[in-house]
């Protein structure tokens, strides 16, 4: 059903916006295209523009709507962790119908974990971006951000399209129940031809409200491959490989490498292998993952 929502956005955005081809994005500069559409986030009208056939929310104003917003230049990237209610607070004074320039940034945007970033000579071929700046600002494609993911152990924001009020609404809950979550990560069903080859349970890791659960896939051509979940009781889970693929912290065949699980508060201490595979350098030591803003430390390294 996601998937069909999904479709029928794109589908209505793609003719409400301005056509989104090959031919159009080599032809750069773009501009934002003016519309009358407009973007919800729980409830909430979040700015937003037009640009590549999509809607594009600012993701800078992410603290306005119960996010903890952080910045972390060591990996270029602006992190939203969903923590509380809406502050109700977003920025207000905003036109969408007046075009604005469309540039591209080295930077990503990281909510609830999972990662969206924009690679220029792709959007040049053709491809939609999922990262735009405006106006200084940092947007995020609404589509991406509500895409149904390959298996149902990563979550995304649920989305709407209100043809009547024109607008798109995008939701950020707990797609179930602790247990509920902790069943569909246990025994993930495959979608969209995912592969969950030799899927097992590893170890559960207790925090006060929450727990982080470790499934594995043993016996591929590289070893086995590790998935960690963070789930809190109130059902709120964030998939957890992608932040630590963020810090490099993944081995030459690219699988997550961490270890030695301690957590402390609302910190979890461990051992990982660093992965610089722009120098080719290699690095082992401690680190720390704060649950609330989803931001690695190092605590210790050697080469």
């Amino acid at each position: 059903m996601k998937k069909l929502i999904s479709f029928l956005v794109a589908a209505i955005l793609f003719y409400t916006c301005f056509t989104a081809d090959a031919e159009h994005f080599k032809g750069m500069p773009v501009v934002t295209a003016p519309t009358d559409i407009r973007v919800t986030l729980d409830g909430q009208e979040i700015p937003s523009v037009c640009a590549f056939g999509e809607m594009f929310i600012c993701a800078d104003v992410l603290d306005d709507f119960g996010y903890t917003l952080s910045y972390d230049d060591s990996v270029r990237a602006l992190i939203a962790v969903k923590n509380a209610l809406p502050a109700g607070s977003a920025q207000k004074e905003f036109n969408p119908e007046r075009p604005q320039e469309v540039t591209f940034s080295d930077i990503s945007v990281v909510i609830n974990g999972n990662v969206f970033g924009t690679a220029p000579e792709l959007v040049n071929e053709g491809v939609i971006p999922e990262t735009i700046v405006v106006g200084g600002m940092m947007y995020v494609s609404a589509n991406a951000v509500s895409n149904t993911p390959a298996v149902s152990y990563c979550d995304v924001l649920g989305i709407k399209w209100d043809g009547r009020e024109r607008a798109l609404r995008l939701k950020d809950e707990p797609s179930g129940t602790k247990v509920q979550q902790e069943e569909a990560f246990i025994n993930p069903v495959p979608e969209n031809g995912a592969e969950l080859f030799g899927w097992q349970k590893g170890e559960t890791y207790e925090g006060e409200g929450f727990e982080i659960i470790d499934c594995y896939q043993s016996g591929t051509p590289h070893g086995t491959y590790h998935h960690y979940k963070y789930i809190e009781d109130s059902g709120r889970s964030i998939y957890l490989n992608p932040t630590f693929r963020l810090y490099n912290l993944f081995s030459h065949w690219g699988r997550i490498e961490v270890f030695d699980f301690r957590i402390e508060g609302r910190t979890l201490y461990f051992g990982s292998e660093r992965n610089l595979w722009e120098t080719g350098e290699y690095k082992t030591g401690e680190y720390a993952l704060d649950l609330d803003t989803m931001t690695v430390k190092i605590i210790s390294e050697r080469d």
